[in-house]
């Protein structure tokens, strides 16, 4: 889309919440991290978006990989985070990257999102600065404003 005009939404119910519960260890392991992405790939089945020019992740964790790896979360980046983050219990990513325990714990399920929507995407992701919220909120002043 352009700012403030979105040509193309979707929601499904596939967060990094709903994804980490299906991992119940800690470490979850880099096969039961296999299976839990054949799931969310089979949620993401029939999805079929515009490939974009660009696209741009927010919210925890989207900043979270971004401390971690960087800014652009490329398919390599996010591969390597996955597989360290199968391997590491949550008390030593919390404490590495210096982040609350829930969102270390919650981190691996975001990563796999963010993973497989890249794959249908086919562009990198960049984690924005500012999340849905502010532009909400931008949004809504706007409106205000010129009332």
């Amino acid at each position: 889309g352009t700012r403030g005009s979105p040509q193309w939404v979707r929601s499904l119910d596939v967060g990094s919440l709903t994804v980490r519960r299906l991992l119940p260890e800690d470490p979850p392991g880099l096969d039961a991290v296999q299976a839990v992405r054949t799931s969310v790939r089979a949620s993401l089945e029939g999805v079929a978006p515009p490939f974009p020019m660009a696209a741009y992740a927010t919210g925890g964790t989207a900043r979270a990989l971004g401390r971690m790896i960087g800014r652009t979360l490329d398919p390599e980046r996010l591969e390597e985070t996955i597989v360290r983050l199968a391997r590491r219990r949550t008390k030593e990513i919390a404490r590495k990257h210096d982040l609350d325990p829930n969102r270390a714990w919650s981190l691996i399920g975001g990563a796999i999102v963010l993973a497989e929507v890249q794959c249908r995407l086919g562009v990198p992701f960049e984690v924005a600065r500012t999340g849905m919220r502010e532009g909400v909120a931008t949004m809504a002043f706007a409106e205000l404003a010129a009332a």
